[in-house]
This record gives C-alpha cells, sequence and structure tokens, in this order.
C-alpha cells in the first residue's frame, strides 16, 4: 500500500503518531475525532493531483444532523469548489426555514438551489473565464438525523453501508452510478430525448452526445441551460453532433431515504475512481477488518 494510504488507514484505526507530519503535507488534511449524534467521526484525505479538482466535506449541523458530501470536479475547479462552500449552508436555510427538520426534501431544495446558484456564477463569470460553460461536478450528499439517512446523488459517485450479522459484513449499494456505460442509464437517456439517435454514442466509452460519460451533475450548463446549448460554447477540440435545443444532462437528484438499522455498521461514500478499482465488496471488507469502536462510522474516499 502507499505509504500516504497507509497514514489514512492509520489515522482511521486511531494510530495518530503520524498526523502532525500529515497535516504538514500540503497534499492531505485531516479532521481529528469531532462529535455527532451517533458518537464520533474523522476524516482524512490525500490529493493524487496537482490540480485537485474533487472536494470532500464533513460537517456537524447546530441540530446535531451530520452532513457528508464528496464532489467530483470535471473540467476545472469551479462546480466543485462552488458545492463544497454552498450545499451545506443551503441546506441549514431550508431546514431552518422547515422549523430546523431534516427530510428528503430538505437535501433535494438544497441541491437544487445549489445548481440554480451556480448557474448564475457561470453567467457572471463566463467573460473572465471563457470555459466555465462546460465546468462541471457530481454529487454525493447525505444528511445522518435522528437515525435517517438521506441522500441526494448526481453522477457516479457511490454510497454502500456495510452491514454486519453475525459477523459477517454485507455490502448494501444504495445509489445508483449515472454513468452511460450503464445500459440502463442509455436506455433512461433514449426515453427521455426520442428521436434523438445521437443523445448516447459511444466514443472511448458511452457518453451522452459522445461528450460526457454523466448524466446528471452540477454544472454542466453547455450541456443544460440556455445561452449555452450554442455550437460556439462548446470546447473546440470536441465534434459536436447536431446541435439541441433543449439539456441533455440532467440536475436532479436521485433521492434515497434509510432509517439505519442495528446491523448498518458503516458507511462509504466514495467518486468512481475507487469502484473502477474495487468492488462493493472489497470495499466493505477493507473497513470491516479495520473497525472504529463507534455504533456507525463513515468513510469518505476520493479517488
Amino acid at each position: 500500500m502507499h505509504k500516504v494510504l497507509q497514514t489514512v488507514v492509520d489515522l482511521f484505526r486511531r494510530r495518530n503518531d503520524d498526523l502532525i507530519a500529515f497535516d504538514e503535507d500540503p497534499y492531505t488534511r485531516s479532521i481529528n475525532l469531532e462529535r455527532h449524534c451517533f458518537g464520533e467521526f474523522s476524516m482524512a484525505n490525500a490529493q493524487a493531483n496537482t490540480i485537485m479538482e474533487d472536494q470532500s466535506q464533513v460537517e456537524v449541523a447546530s441540530h446535531n444532523a451530520l452532513y457528508l458530501g464528496v464532489y467530483d470536479g470535471h473540467g476545472g475547479v469551479e462546480a466543485s469548489l462552488y458545492v463544497l462552500n454552498n450545499l451545506f449552508n443551503n441546506l441549514l436555510r431550508f431546514a431552518h426555514e422547515n422549523d430546523n427538520a431534516i427530510t428528503e426534501a430538505t437535501l433535494m431544495n438544497a441541491v437544487a438551489d445549489t445548481e440554480r446558484g451556480f448557474f448564475d456564477y457561470v453567467l457572471n463569470n463566463i467573460v473572465q473565464i471563457q470555459t466555465i460553460g462546460k465546468v462541471g461536478s457530481c454529487c454525493l450528499a447525505g444528511v445522518l438525523w435522528k437515525g435517517v439517512l438521506y441522500i441526494a446523488n448526481l453522477g457516479d459517485s457511490r454510497a454502500v453501508i456495510g452491514s454486519v450479522v453475525d459477523k459477517r459484513v454485507t455490502a448494501v449499494k444504495l445509489t445508483t452510478d449515472h454513468n452511460c456505460n450503464d445500459p440502463v442509464i442509455r436506455e433512461e437517456l433514449k426515453s427521455m430525448h426520442p428521436g434523438d439517435d445521437t443523445i448516447v454514442m459511444e466514443k472511448n466509452g458511452w457518453r451522452v452526445k459522445g461528450i460526457i460519460m454523466v448524466s446528471r451533475s452540477i454544472g454542466d450548463t453547455y450541456l443544460k441551460r440556455p445561452p449555452f446549448l450554442l455550437p460556439a460554447s462548446f470546447p473546440t477540440y470536441e465534434k459536436v453532433p447536431d446541435p439541441f435545443e433543449r439539456g441533455v444532462v440532467s440536475a436532479e437528484p436521485e433521492m434515497l431515504t434509510r432509517v439505519i438499522e442495528e446491523t448498518d455498521k458503516f458507511l462509504i461514500f466514495a467518486s468512481d475512481g475507487l469502484w473502477d478499482l474495487m468492488s462493493n465488496d472489497e470495499a466493505v471488507q477493507i473497513v470491516h477488518k479495520n473497525p472504529r469502536n463507534v455504533s456507525i462510522y463513515l468513510c469518505l474516499v476520493l479517488s
């Protein structure tokens, strides 16, 4: 195992001798033990690229809800950073308007408002950053509150829960990968765009319009909204099929609500790079063999 990854594993296992050195590395960061409604949590991550387009987040809300997010950016850093800086605050605002209660609708509204806000950000910055119309981010966001887990998902990051019965762990996939390489997603796109023979094209894997693999995201305004649906707004290095008049990538999140059961022991939020390398079962086996002494714990992985 790579030294940095070993250090991350050791941090989760409470081997904290290297914590100071870890935090001094400009490409790593961590959160040591903090409290949430189920006990304690910690977080550690390591940056693989000089320019980090991906972000992760763990926050404890004032009403003792635990928020977590993985934002897998593409085309630039602006979208994932915008989600990092705004989605949680939007959630708090909608929760406050709902008598400080969190529901599936609260989280869904927060995601929708974040998408609207980023669209305004693009409009205000398109002159200074001419490529910002093609910047986007997958978004996997979850809230654990009063024994219930709420998840909103756009893109091909994935949430998997580890359920343990009689010391045997089972991987339970909670979300759908919105990736065109899945034939179900291709059929979904075709049904939404009848008569459009180029809605999905095989080009180094299956892609929406031959351009992007994910069918849902934050941002990617040149694939969603006027005035960006013009041929001139597309990157010049990409061959664009026939122009289209309405969006081809969705900003509607897949929503899931799960009441946490006694057998639910840990939750993995990870971007697609992890799931390209290992199965759900392999991932939960790794976490199961390196347990934390809490009722339920969380693992966020950017790859």
